[in-house]
């Protein structure tokens, strides 16, 4: 081993999503704890915004730019000879094309230390793509014999993906961090972009943050908008915030004049000033009817937002005390929810807001998170080498 150990990372993609988006705030933090790693990237499919984000940390991004056809050989023995030019110490995948493509690819280079990434729980026929179902089948087939060890991002996913076959000793569980000096109470933000919704300062906030994705359930949140001025008189505002969250979406504006709140509901689509955004919410929705961890949680909770989630993945663990759980794909409970935490006033909301940042700090804080993953590769690296 060089004096700097050579981590490279395959992902399924560089798009912007939670695994991404993790991805790239590992590397970044770790470049900037120490000097002691190296990093490279490979994308299955495209180098998207993440690829470019991470080209602008120096780091080396390559993309096999893979559409559909995953019985390309070709394409494996590109991955072959990519890996092997890289010679890395470790072979870190991400998500389950990732982990399947790459761990095949990986092993055809050489006995690389192989550790996959899991980023998901449960896959929902309908929801989630018949190929990433199947794939997922096949992997816990391999993980038997490609990978060393196995990360999940969860607690949830562990369990999930053991009970469908995966092996469950080579398991360990390391959860997503959050960018505590990234995501921080800015109070000047919040009223400036409350003023540019046109929102009043003594309104209520409840925003979420997610693409439009069956998974994410926006149904299930507009819904439980429409059901909440029965459960409360205070006046209160919902913001969207993601990719397809707009007027231009017919079926969203659909939902949104069905549960009469268009005049209290702002679409933004998707932005890029998300820490700043936060600081305009008073409560942050997650609805999803399924998740492994969500980042968007700990972003909020680290900007001093309460969370109201849906019981999926790890959400309930994350959010412990400081919020509200309620079951998913269940409206008149996550309206209850919100209505609940309402009922705290402004103050109220603002001390579990300050009990959301101080759990985050305490037990997801990016920095212990890194080193959690580098001790990961370390202990792998020796366990192969037998030292």
């Amino acid at each position: 081993m060089s004096s700097k150990i050579r981590i490279l990372h395959i992902a399924t993609s560089l798009t912007t999503g939670g695994a991404e988006v993790m991805l790239l705030r590992l590397i970044r933090c770790s470049l900037a704890l120490s000097d002691n790693y190296e990093h490279e990237v490979i994308s299955i499919g495209q180098k998207a915004e993440i690829g470019t984000q991470l080209e602008e940390l120096g780091i080396n991004v390559r993309a096999l730019d893979l559409n559909s056809n995953l019985a390309n050989p070709f394409l494996l023995f590109r991955l072959k000879k990519w890996v092997a030019a890289s010679n890395p110490d470790a072979v870190q995948t991400w998500m389950y094309h990732g982990d399947l493509i790459g761990g095949i690819g990986t092993r055809m280079a050489g006995s690389y230390p192989l550790s996959w990434g899991i980023h998901n729980t449960v896959l929902v026929p309908g929801v989630h793509r018949r190929s990433t179902i199947w794939i997922s089948q096949w992997s816990a087939r391999l993980s038997k014999t490609i990978p060393d060890r196995i990360h999940c991002c969860s607690e949830a996913s562990k369990e999930v993906h053991a009970a469908i076959g995966y092996d469950e000793s080579k398991m360990v569980v390391i959860p997503n961090g959050t960018d505590m000096s990234l995501f921080t109470p800015n109070q000047e933000a919040g009223i400036r972009l409350r003023k540019e919704m046109d929102i009043p300062p003594e309104a209520y906030v409840i925003g979420m943050v997610a693409r439009f994705d069956p998974a994410k359930d926006h149904e299930n949140f507009v819904k439980a908008a429409g059901l909440l001025s029965d459960l409360c008189e205070e006046e209160v505002h919902f913001v969207l915030c993601g990719l397809g969250c707009d007027w231009d979406n017919t079926e969203l504006a659909a939902w949104v004049d069905d549960a009469g709140i268009r005049e209290h509901l702002h679409p933004l689509g998707l932005r890029t000033d998300i820490p700043l955004l936060m600081n305009a919410f008073d409560i942050l929705a997650i609805s999803s009817e399924g998740e492994a961890f969500p980042l968007v949680a700990g972003e909020a909770m680290a900007t001093g937002v309460p969370c109201v989630v849906t019981d999926v993945g790890d959400s309930s663990i994350i959010v412990a005390d400081t919020g509200e759980v309620v079951p998913p794909k269940d409206s008149e409970a996550l309206a209850k929810g919100f209505a609940k935490m309402i009922q705290l006033g402004k103050e109220g909301l603002a001390e579990k807001g300050r009990q959301a940042r101080n759990r985050i700090e305490q037990e997801y804080r990016l920095e212990v998170i890194t080193q959690k993953y580098e001790n990961h590769w370390r202990e792998m690296i020796e366990e192969k080498s037998g030292s």
